[in-house]
């Protein structure tokens, strides 16, 4: 422009060289934007656009490249150009489906859009609101143990998993949940080598590493079926309060990754979570567990106090039985004794059987029944059988 302002026209060789030109500045430009610390530049593209876009491009410059070689079948194929051309377009549609509907293709294709797109690996927001949704679903008959190995597994694209819980009544790590493991994986010990390793150091385990190299985890001894080709790849213990309650083991992902500390930092925090809601599920069974222990030891309580009272009555007229057996107003009184006693225990009886019922968040309400009325209830009973029995009550007893 300032040769056009110096000459009065523009210089056609300048005006050609133009783009050149601004190829050279946009690569300076970029490096200047780049390391210019006070421009707030807060553009936020998803993973999730990304892969679609990605995804739909890839895909249109396939299928252009893929009619053009159509075309070209066409005019070189003679009298068979358009059926050849029309089956290479059907492979072409179906190649591209089965590539879209294959989780493994995904898979890489996400951690390939990772590694070029985004300077962290993970969408952390996605990640971590897709892990309450999955942890905390309700649809379905999976469990907690299992929502578990499904949530934590989705981070690093497995499907094959299980959970070890601590049992401490056995000692040892008992597998609840085992998927696409093969057959039933035995129980940890809480002694064995690998559990005090975990326990101690709360690290993740990656055994491909681990076949590498088992000096950089101090060289502990894995079981053998964790070592098995394709049976297992990493092992993540679940720490609540310094304490391990329990550890995944992930099968294989469904596209091959190397992992870093991102993988490490978000497995232990999505761990760690999941721990809390392991111990949240122990403390609710130990309080379940305690009120039943209640009600069965208030219950007993009764039936101990009824079975001593019958105990003492029978004793009683054994004793009796031995100064005034052959007395046959002892043998009338003994007869009925034994009759009570024998109600007694049928009603008793009938009282255990609902002890089974659950038991309720509060005290059941109980019909309050006048002292009075008791002792007159008595005392009328065993006027049937004795005539010089006086009982005297005032109204007002409670």
């Amino acid at each position: 422009y300032a040769d056009g302002a110096l000459f009065g026209h523009l210089d056609q060789e300048f005006f050609d060289g133009r783009g050149f030109a601004n190829a050279i500045i946009v690569p300076l430009l970029a490096i200047s934007v780049s390391r210019a610390t006070m421009w707030d530049i807060d553009i936020h593209i998803s993973r999730t656009a990304v892969f679609h876009t990605t995804a739909l491009i890839g895909s249109g410059i396939y299928l252009i490249g893929m009619a053009g070689i159509g075309f070209y079948v066409r005019e070189i194929g003679g009298e068979w150009g358009r059926v050849l051309q029309n089956l290479l377009l059907a492979s072409t549609v179906l190649i591209l489906v089965i590539i879209f509907s294959s989780s493994a293709m995904r898979a890489k294709f996400k951690v390939w859009i990772s590694k070029h797109f985004f300077s962290y690996k993970y969408d952390y927001r996605e990640e971590w609101l897709r892990f309450i949704r999955t942890i905390t679903s309700t649809d379905g008959p999976a469990g907690l143990h299992e929502r578990i190995v499904r949530s934590v597994g989705d981070i690093v694209d497995c499907s094959a998993g299980g959970l070890w819980i601590l049992r401490h009544g056995d000692n040892a790590f008992l597998p609840t949940v085992t998927m696409q493991l093969g057959d039933r994986p035995p129980a940890q010990s809480l002694h064995s080598p690998l559990v005090r390793f975990l326990s101690e150091t709360h690290w993740i385990v990656d055994l491909e590493e681990y076949r590498r190299d088992p000096s950089r985890y101090r060289g502990i001894e894995i079981p053998a079926w964790l070592l098995e080709p394709g049976s297992a790849w990493l092992i993540v213990p679940l720490i609540y309060r310094e304490s391990m309650q329990a550890f995944l083991v992930l099968g294989r992902p469904r596209a091959s990754r190397d992992l870093g500390w991102e993988d490490y930092d978000l497995l232990r925090t999505v761990g760690n979570q999941a721990a809390s809601y392991l111990a949240e599920e122990q403390a609710m069974n130990e309080l379940s567990d305690a009120r039943r222990l209640d009600d069965f030891n208030r219950r007993s309580a009764f039936i101990i106090h009824d079975i001593k009272n019958v105990v003492s009555q029978m004793s009683l007229m054994i004793q009796n039985a031995e100064k005034f057996g052959n007395n046959p107003e002892f043998q009338k009184d003994m007869i009925a004794t034994v009759g009570n006693s024998v109600a007694r225990m049928k009603d008793l009886l009938e009282r255990f059987k609902t002890v089974q019922q659950p038991v309720a968040d509060t005290a059941p309400e109980t019909d309050m029944v006048p002292l009075a009325n008791v002792m007159h209830d008595v005392a009328a009973n065993w006027c049937k059988q004795k005539s010089d029995i006086l009982v005297d009550t005032p109204d007002s007893i409670d």
